[in-house]
């Protein structure tokens, strides 16, 4: 897989052709052979943007190693798409980012990932515009920690209910439950500028 790209590709015929695989978020970097978590995901908005989310590794300048969550969107049914837009504010640290995206009402999204931050394992939330960019900060979903040396699986989801309510589903072995990794889940309200 190293180096590996996310690309799309569309079907108009229930599947019978495929459109040429456009690649996605190619100038943030790769996905290396080290990585061993589910990555990417694909979401549509209600005017039928649609956004993409995966994370690349690499390296910093002093050396060490890296992981960014990313994002995308495409305003033209796949043809063409954004830059690659950092959603993580932790650009240094390597750890894990596993990205999940919905779309909502027409040019929003919501991007919620799953990170081993000095804590533990903690699930985030965070909403976007095509138009005005980020809308808020990360936000903390998860109310414990993961136990930074369990694996949680790779069990994230997200799911939009209405324009502001987004449910998310994460794994972790939390104080509660031990050294068992659970899957939890929360509705939250979301309060759009």
């Amino acid at each position: 897989m190293n180096p590996a790209f996310s690309y799309f590709t569309a079907s108009t015929d229930h599947g019978n052709t495929w459109s040429a695989p456009v690649k996605v978020g190619g100038s943030a970097g790769t996905m290396s052979l080290s990585e061993w978590w589910i990555d990417g995901d694909i979401g549509i908005d209600s005017a039928g943007n649609l956004y993409a989310t995966w994370d690349t590794q690499g390296t910093n300048g002093d050396g060490t190693a890296n992981d960014i969550g990313w994002l995308s969107f495409s305003t033209d049914r796949g043809e063409h798409w954004s830059a690659p837009i950092q959603g993580p504010l932790d650009r240094t640290g390597n750890v894990p980012h596993i990205m999940e995206v919905a779309g909502a009402g027409a040019g929003i999204a919501y991007v919620s990932w799953l990170s081993n931050s000095s804590g533990g394992y903690a699930e985030y939330l965070r909403a976007f515009s095509i138009t005005r960019g980020w809308l808020s900060t990360p936000t903390q979903v998860s109310t414990e920690f993961g136990d930074s040396s369990v694996w949680p699986g790779d069990t994230t989801g997200i799911s939009v209910l209405s324009p502001t309510q987004v449910v998310l589903s994460w794994g972790s072995a939390t104080p509660t439950t031990g050294k068992k990794s659970e899957i939890f889940a929360a509705d939250v309200g979301v309060e759009l500028p």
